[in-house]
């Protein structure tokens, strides 16, 4: 019975094993852009773009658009991205007041290379927070308006999706909606601020879960990529030339140097099953038996 036991919790032990893989090799990447989609009340703005990559940290704003005329695109939208190799990573459309589709990306890569000396299996963990948007503002006509912002989580494995998950909050005319698509992740709770003009909001729960990666033999290697992004669209046709309206929405996936990205576990060997079902019916013949002694 001891023998089992012990065969049991070694058995166990290797099945539950996690170990967590280092950042050493991973590196960040940022990016944003705004497009005036040939839309009215683009005002004088023109399409810009910018990224940013780096070993350690990146972040863009709109701030580093190229400058134009005395006031620049800031004065009509706020958009922000970063990634870090800890894993923190936010991506955000404070307000976008100008006609047009702005786009907010940070990215995350690292290498998963078992040197383990047997097969792995690894995970990514995620864990998305503050998935919030707010579309409305005064404008003449709220039946002609067409808002929209949306993020989406991707995980790619060489270049591969792996695990998706994305979500898109409209508003077309006075009528409120949620597209999703992907990993179902939860249902936005979507609320009015009183009249056609004042702004909706829509609200998502923290999600914290992980992305299967595959298992990987030792001496095997794969490139794995994180992106997380926003986008926002701003159309009012019968609207003002700028600044009426707005649209918002932010993400971020906080996990620092105190969480880890990618973990991994050993790949039972068969006899490792063997061994913990066998184990597993031996508790349960002991179990069974004590039943039937109390019934007695």
């Amino acid at each position: 019975m001891r023998t089992t036991q012990t065969a049991l919790r070694r058995a166990t032990s290797l099945a539950i094993c996690a170990m967590a893989i280092g950042s050493a090799r991973a590196d960040v990447a940022t990016a944003i852009s705004y497009d005036t989609q040939n839309l009215q009340h683009t005002s004088w703005l023109v399409p810009a773009a910018v990224n940013q990559s780096d070993p350690v940290a990146s972040a863009v704003s709109v701030a580093n658009f190229p400058p134009i005329g005395t006031a620049g695109h800031g004065t009509y939208m706020d958009i922000y991205a970063s990634s870090k190799a800890s894993g923190q990573m936010e991506v955000a459309i404070d307000r976008l007041r100008a006609g047009g589709r702005v786009d907010s990306v940070a990215s995350w890569h690292d290498t998963i290379n078992n040197q383990s000396g047997n097969s792995q299996n690894y995970r990514m963990n995620l864990d998305l927070s503050s998935l919030n948007a707010s579309m409305g503002g005064f404008i003449s006509n709220t039946s002609q308006r067409d808002f929209r912002a949306g993020f989406v989580a991707n995980v790619l494995v060489n270049g591969i999706s792996v695990w998706q998950t994305a979500q898109t909050f409209k508003l077309t005319g006075n009528q409120a909606s949620v597209v999703k698509n992907g990993v179902d992740i939860g249902d936005a709770t979507v609320t009015q601020g009183g009249s056609d003009n004042a702004d909706f909001s829509f609200a998502l729960s923290n999600y914290q879960g992980s992305a299967n990666l595959g298992s990987f033999a030792s001496g095997q290697s794969a490139d794995v990529t994180y992106q997380l992004s926003t986008f926002a669209y701003w159309d009012d046709p019968a609207g003002c030339s700028y600044e009426c309206g707005q649209v918002s929405i932010r993400a971020v996936d906080p996990l620092g140097a105190g969480g880890s990205r990618i973990v991994s576990a050993p790949v039972p060997e068969p006899e490792s099953y063997a061994l913990l079902l066998g184990g597993l019916g031996v508790v349960a013949g002991v179990v069974a038996r004590r039943r039937r002694a109390l019934l007695k």
